[in-house]
């Protein structure tokens, strides 16, 4: 999908398509990313998953001794000295390490880098914010780091659609399961959505008990416990193909649930991969889907009633598209 039209007004955008000759900001990033790549290729041919200090010593950045002092994953900007440092929280995960490196490498490919620090803002992307605009590009690139063309696209055609078999794949790339999934639906060339679900109430429950203090609960039962219990899981955010957009919608809506039935509670209660083929009403993208129900490690304060993980879903189409009759009378799928 294609990125707003503020995106193309950021001074920096406008900089990085004028050095790459790309109109897409996205695709912008990637060639920037291909270059990295090719310098790797003056040691031999290069094999995903990268190791990532490779890549920022091999772009002359120093790996500062300290932690960050402005971000809970990484910051790049210059060292006392001037030289350009990039300084890692050594405490997170791995895959979080590994995604926040190449994030900040992706700062380098916009001007002014080096001339204050960086870091990687933890909050979700907002288009109302320029520097959200960068933000979001440095996650592209970071993703580019992480899944590489053509590696990553090979890897959609030769493993089987199974929950098992994505989990395996993000290790095999030392990624998180949302950062791939994300990838994966972003550049899949058949119709399929990665819906990432969190448990929730309804925008209207949760409002329903804000304020309520202990003074207010009745025979001394807690009514906030009783709310606990009506948490389902909701969309948080999904990622569609662009064939999946082109035959549903590019949007899922935010706080839909997902039918109890769903594959997607059996996989938040044994935090294992599951599979399925079911049918599924969410908002605009209603039908039969093969369902790849993938837990996500999430912390204490964000799990299900019963300690339930939150999940992702891959959703593939299993209904034939519609079809439409012309005055000829042929058949004409869309």
């Amino acid at each position: 999908m294609a990125l707003p039209t503020i995106a193309h007004r950021h001074p920096d955008v406008v900089a990085l398509l004028g050095d790459t000759g790309e109109a897409d900001p996205r695709l912008a990033i990637r060639r920037k990313v291909e270059g990295v790549i090719e310098q790797l290729r003056l040691f031999g041919e290069p094999s995903p998953p990268f190791d990532m200090l490779v890549l920022v010593s091999l772009l002359g950045i120093r790996l500062g001794a300290g932690p960050p002092l402005h971000s809970d994953d990484a910051e790049i900007g210059p060292g006392e000295d001037g030289q350009l440092e990039l300084r890692l929280n050594q405490q997170r995960p791995e895959q979080r390490r590994r995604f926040s490196i190449g994030h900040e490498i992706g700062h380098t490919f916009f001007p002014g880098y080096d001339r204050s620090v960086k870091t990687r803002r933890p909050k979700k992307r907002d288009w109302s914010d320029p520097e959200d605009v960068v933000e979001h590009l440095c996650d592209c690139a970071a993703s580019e780091f992480l899944f590489p063309l053509p590696w990553f696209a090979d890897e959609l055609r030769n493993r089987s659609r199974t929950a098992v078999e994505l989990i395996r794949l993000a290790d095999d790339y030392k990624a998180s399961r949302e950062a791939m999934l994300r990838r994966y639906a972003e550049i899949h060339e058949e119709p399929v959505a990665a819906v990432f679900l969190e448990w929730k109430l309804k925008p209207t429950q949760a409002d329903a008990w804000v304020g309520v203090g202990a003074a207010e609960m009745l025979l001394g039962i807690d009514p906030r416990e009783e709310v606990e219990g009506r948490k389902r899981l909701r969309v948080d955010y999904a990622i569609v193909s662009e064939a999946f957009a082109a035959r549903f919608s590019p949007h899922i809506p935010v706080d839909k649930s997902i039918d109890p039935a769903s594959v997607a509670y059996e996989a938040a209660r044994s935090r294992v991969g599951q599979d399925a083929e079911e049918w599924l009403d969410i908002g605009a993208v209603r039908g039969k889907f093969l369902v790849n129900a993938v837990p996500i490690p999430t912390p204490p304060d964000a799990r299900g009633p019963l300690g339930e993980s939150m999940v992702a879903v891959l959703l593939w189409p299993r209904d034939k598209p519609r079809c439409a009759k012309p005055a000829s009378g042929q058949e004409r799928w869309f």
